[in-house]
């Protein structure tokens, strides 16, 4: 395998799996934290809980964009969507590939979107802001 494979792999497995750990970590984190300490930092909570509204639009923002430009390493994510191994030797984009992955990314988008505006909304309810 020759580096530029292992490149597009590590992004592929990166916009595949590590998102998910970038979306989740800051709250384990901060958990973490408020256990050890009994200090529970509701600052820290609330930047922990922004981020992954964050996480999911950028990720939906990426794969559209990413789509567009033909991204192989999208490719490869794509292809592990569809319960196949990631080859970027096999990276070939279809209309339908391309049609799937951007709903993907639109999908997550919205909902990155809408947890933005629910963290919001708790925010103002609890007299946060």
């Amino acid at each position: 395998m020759k580096n530029n494979d292992r490149t597009i792999l590590f992004w592929a497995y990166f916009w595949r799996y590590g998102i998910i750990a970038l979306a989740i970590l800051p709250l384990l984190i901060v958990g973490g934290i408020s256990t050890i300490t009994d200090n529970y930092n509701y600052t820290l909570l609330l930047i922990a809980l922004f981020s992954m509204p964050s996480v999911l639009m950028v990720t939906g923002i990426y794969y559209i964009i990413g789509t567009k430009l033909e991204f192989t390493h999208l490719c490869c994510v794509y292809q592990s969507m569809s319960h196949k191994k990631m080859d970027p030797y096999r990276a070939e984009w279809t209309d339908k590939d391309k049609k799937d992955l951007k709903n993907v990314g639109i999908t997550l988008l919205i909902v990155g979107i809408l947890c933005f505006i629910g963290f919001l909304v708790c925010l103002i309810y609890t007299n946060v802001i």
